[in-house]
């Protein structure tokens, strides 16, 4: 399978700088950083530079090979729009306080941070960066090379590349994938020649569990629009009201939490719905479920979908915004409904879950697809780029 479409540097990379928002909060682009990061420390050094203040435990494995630099900016301005979010109108002054200290830590110490950074690197160094609040802090002079590994999909970086204009333009574009990349490079001609498409590597080798659960359903990602968790909420509450047993677990955080408990509760659903914080996910997870339920709004990529299918476990989605045909296979890794319908999902699920037989084909064929991602063939990838 071909990935990359294009430069190679010549220069061979020594040194990597790579930024993430967090450490101590549970999060997909960190997934898949840190992955990345302890793959490639073997053949480069890695230092992970870490935005956000680390206020509680590490929540992901990493190479001791791996050096942490925090830039110690407070929580609340790296997770800027979660807490903006969650305040609402409700509370204008502490919109306010957030919107005044983000300013001031932008214009004041943005510079500062900048230059800390660019005193670790050398000519050799690449400094990558998978969101936009991480990419601030690259380097303003022309020291090493800057990579903007994007996450989401493409319309979303338009959005992203307005405030990209007000930082240092990156030497190279990475992407997530094919179709992402020539729907951007369409509407951007000169990026071609500097942008790549690589899959994120799944941490899950594949494997067979074709065992019944008593409809387990699990649920992975940050409780925020982008996820839509208040959707799985509502195909929770038609499948009870179907009269249909099931149990969901739902693995997140962020500001929908408090709105999630308060449906939860209005509607009981106690017995078939628990949330789960503060928890990095595992194989076990997965392999104790019997089918992944994902309720977003948009994906770049959907790296849990990987993951629940290299456990043999099909997934039930909607056709978000994204690269939708190009990472999913409808009928062989999952089931896409026609709608953001709760009665739609809840079709869909009943139809998978209450036949052993067809539950069972679902999982072998999810099995299968799993395999067609090669986690060498992306760290050569990675290594084309890097040098």
């Amino acid at each position: 399978m071909r990935f990359c479409l294009n430069l190679r540097y010549n220069t061979r990379v020594k040194k990597i700088l790579w930024a993430v928002q967090s450490l101590d909060r549970l999060g997909g682009t960190e997934t898949v950083s840190i992955r990345l990061m302890n793959l490639l420390c073997k053949d480069y050094e890695v230092t992970l530079v870490c935005s956000s203040e680390i206020e509680g435990d590490v929540l992901y494995p990493l190479d001791p090979s791996i050096k942490v630099v925090p830039l110690h900016i407070d929580s609340k301005i790296g997770r800027f729009d979660q807490f903006w979010a969650s305040y609402g109108w409700k509370h204008p002054l502490k919109r306010l306080a957030l919107f005044q200290k983000t300013v001031n830590a932008y214009f004041w110490g943005r510079p500062k941070r900048q230059k800390y950074i660019a005193s670790l690197m050398d000519e050799d160094t690449v400094f990558i960066a998978s969101s936009i609040d991480s990419y601030r802090y690259a380097p303003s002079k022309n020291k090493g090379k800057v990579f903007f590994h994007y996450h989401f999909d493409a319309p979303s970086f338009e959005k992203d590349n307005v405030l990209l204009r007000t930082c240092r333009k990156p030497d190279h574009y990475v992407f997530l994938t094919e179709s992402t990349l020539k729907e951007v490079c369409e509407k951007h001609p000169n990026f071609k020649g500097k942008c790549s498409y690589i899959y994120n590597p799944i941490k899950f080798a594949p494997q067979e569990n074709y065992e019944s659960h008593g409809h387990e359903i699990i649920f992975v990602g940050r409780f925020t629009e982008q996820k839509d968790p208040m959707l799985a909420l509502a195909v929770a509450l038609e499948l009870k009201n179907r009269g249909f047993s099931f149990h969901m677990k739902m693995y997140g955080d962020g500001h929908l939490a408090g709105d999630m408990h308060a449906f939860i509760e209005e509607n009981g659903l106690e017995n078939e719905v628990e949330m789960i914080s503060g928890e990095s996910i595992s194989e076990r997870h997965y392999l104790a479920s019997d089918m992944m339920l994902i309720t977003s709004a948009y994906e770049g990529f959907s790296l849990v979908k990987f993951e629940a299918n290299a456990c043999s476990l099909p997934v039930v989605t909607s056709r978000f915004s994204g690269p939708i045909d190009e990472v999913f296979h409808d009928g062989e890794d999952g089931y896409i409904v026609p709608s953001r319908d709760p009665n739609d999902y809840a079709d869909k699920i009943i139809g998978l879950l209450e036949d052993p037989y067809v539950l069972k084909e679902a999982k072998r064929k999810a099995f299968l697809s799993s395999k067609r991602f090669s986690e060498d063939s992306i760290v050569e990838e990675w290594k084309k780029i890097l040098g």
